[in-house]
């Protein structure tokens, strides 16, 4: 791990993230053993490394370099590494289901593979996730871990009962992801199905359902439980300081893992009006705003999330004392 970090430390970016990506271990054809030139012993160990990275949430791998760097024994570090109780209860509820061995091994393996590549806890996992990763992965065993995800309430109660009929029922609109998170405000509703309609022509599947997440359940459905009456996007510093704090709690209570997307879909919609009302101004003009997240913000929202995780331990701690 050292020298992989060593390696990395050398290339421009503020995070691990950002120089993983520099090295261009994101892209198809480049796997992070290439960095051990030619040493076999080291591509083994760098290969390691990179697994347990993954694992840490300290690296997000894309597919094409997940699939290249195969780390091995994946699983079993992603399980021991999350520490999350809602995983290891659906791990229980799978091993009740009708489903072999070896069926309940690839859904698991296939489902810890999934949320790494899409950078997600089980709790954020959305079904158009789960039907894209499929979509991608033919008879890869995953559809055996759809079942018990609405139960537990991951996925929610709409859903078809299994991975097989949400295919079928294929693609939703933008207007029915949005309105289910049922707004007040009309015209802001509107203005949210406008830009994820236009943005979905950019992306697929799974990655239009975590922008909608992002963007309705995680930013504005928050802000209009702290101000019901908000009709525009500027908002005020009480109400800016108010949402950073409320997503850094998961609906549970513990610490959210993973704040970056919504960071990030806030702050391109935010920048996308600014850009689109240069040729639109009548339909984008009105709706530029200051954005409430600067990139100073990522940082603040790391440092409190790990405060959070670390109070959460300590009352763990003092709940299981004698």
């Amino acid at each position: 791990m050292r020298r992989l970090l060593q390696q990395l430390a050398a290339e421009p970016g503020q995070t691990w993230q950002e120089r993983w990506e520099a090295a261009g271990l994101n892209r198809p054809g480049r796997a992070v053993a290439d960095l051990a030139d030619g040493d076999p012993k080291w591509r083994s160990r760098l290969t390691r490394a990179a697994g347990i990275a993954f694992a840490m949430r300290m690296i997000q791998p894309t597919e094409d370099a997940f699939r290249a760097t195969h780390p091995p024994q994946y699983t079993e570090k992603f399980l021991a590494l999350s520490r999350d109780p809602l995983l290891e209860e659906f791990r229980t509820r799978l091993q009740r289901r009708p489903v072999s061995a070896d069926g309940r091994k690839s859904a698991i393996r296939h489902l810890c593979r999934a949320m790494t590549v899409y950078g997600i806890a089980l709790a954020d996992l959305t079904p158009g996730a789960l039907v894209h990763y499929a979509n991608a992965h033919p008879g890869c065993g995953i559809a055996a871990a759809w079942p018990p995800l609405p139960n537990m309430g991951v996925l929610p109660a709409w859903v078809s009962q299994t991975l097989q009929d949400a295919r079928i029922r294929g693609r939703q609109s933008a207007d029915d992801l949005v309105d289910r998170h049922q707004l007040r405000n009309r015209e802001i509703r509107d203005l949210l199905v406008d830009y994820i309609r236009r943005r979905a022509v950019e992306v697929d599947c799974g990655t239009l359902d975590n922008l909608v997440r992002n963007l309705v359940r995680y930013f504005w459905k928050i802000v209009e439980e702290i101000n019901p009456d908000q009709a525009d996007l500027r908002l005020s510093e009480g109400i800016v300081q108010t949402w950073k704090e409320r997503l850094l709690v998961r609906q549970d209570g513990k610490p959210r893992q993973h704040i970056d997307g919504p960071f990030l879909a806030v702050r391109a919609f935010y920048l996308d009006p600014q850009t689109w009302s240069a040729a639109e101004p009548e339909r984008w003009g009105r709706w530029v705003a200051p954005r409430p997240n600067r990139d100073a913000d990522l940082r603040w929202f790391h440092i409190r999330r790990r405060r959070l995780q670390e109070r959460c331990a300590v009352r763990s701690k003092g709940s299981t004392s004698p």
